[in-house]
């Protein structure tokens, strides 16, 4: 999608702490006619605060109120204490230190907390009060190492009412919290794309291998969501394009048990050929899944 000649595109990507997401940060920093970038988190990763400290300092933006960084993804009625909602901590850039206008800001908030996000995207609006891309990472497929039990279900037998619940938290709901807390700052004359990373084994009309009842039912979700988002913010003037996009096998944490080097993608790679198809979208694109190499693909 072409915006207009000579604005800088400011981006937002939520669900930044993973291999993907990062790659999405680096990606967008290198973009022609960058702006700002904010990169999105429960937490932020090492890697990013020991390369900060090179140019940034810790800071929170409301000192009064603190915030617990590592909640669990449970819904929040399973949680005793909710967090104060205004609470946002980010990494400022430091302005006695020499850095890249497009270094990115990090900041930490919880996807699956309507408030926490509100907050996030007030901070965001704050500095850029238009963003040009929103794009959306969060994602989960398995516990990993932490929670060997959480992992794909091969039957129906297999299935479980927990596994399922947290799926469709991260899945589905945390991408629609995250778009609704933006919507106002992708409607503009520029133009935006808001884009949720899903998956083809989302797909109904796709599946043919049955099996993955959570992570396939969550992404189905998901789907529907963005379709359904796709078509309210589309009633609106200077409305955004809102589609879905799977990123293709890509080397990570989320597909290491399922796929080897040899069978998945680098990072970077597949971040660069998202933001190659979000900027080649037009309003016909509104509410659509697309493959990472621009095919369209079918719900």
């Amino acid at each position: 999608m072409n915006t207009q000649a000579g604005t800088q595109h400011n981006f937002v990507i939520v669900g930044a702490s993973g291999a993907l997401g990062r790659a999405l940060v680096d990606a967008c920093t290198q973009r022609p006619g960058v702006g700002r970038v904010f990169a999105l988190s429960r937490t932020a990763p090492a890697s990013l605060r020991e390369h900060s400290a090179n140019c940034q300092q810790p800071s929170l933006r409301d000192p009064s109120s603190t915030w617990e960084r590592d909640r669990g993804p449970g819904p929040p009625q399973s949680r005793q204490e909710k967090p104060p909602s205004r609470a946002v901590s980010q990494w400022e850039r430091s302005p006695d230190r020499d850095c890249p206008p497009t270094e990115p800001r990090w900041i930490t908030a919880d996807a699956t907390d309507p408030d926490s996000m509100a907050a996030a995207a007030a901070a965001v609006g704050a500095e850029a009060p238009r963003i040009h891309r929103l794009i959306i990472c969060t994602g989960v497929l398995h516990g990993g190492a932490a929670d060997p039990g959480f992992k794909p279900e091969k039957s129906l037998a297999q299935l479980g009412l927990a596994q399922l619940q947290q799926s469709m938290m991260i899945n589905a709901w945390a991408p629609l919290v995250a778009l609704q807390a933006f919507a106002p700052l992708l409607r503009h004359p520029d133009g935006a794309v808001a884009a949720a990373l899903s998956a083809m084994v989302g797909s109904i009309g796709d599946n043919r291998l049955g099996g993955w009842y959570s992570y396939r039912m969550s992404k189905a979700a998901l789907n529907m969501g963005i379709r359904n988002a796709a078509i309210e913010l589309g009633r609106h003037r200077h409305g955004p394009i809102v589609v879905a996009v799977h990123p293709g096998t890509t080397q990570s944490a989320l597909s290491a048990p399922f796929a080897g080097p040899e069978r998945a993608r680098p990072a970077h790679e597949s971040a660069g050929a998202i933001l190659d198809v979000l900027d080649g979208l037009d309003r016909t694109a509104n509410g659509r899944l697309f493959n990472w190499d621009g095919r369209e693909l079918p719900w």
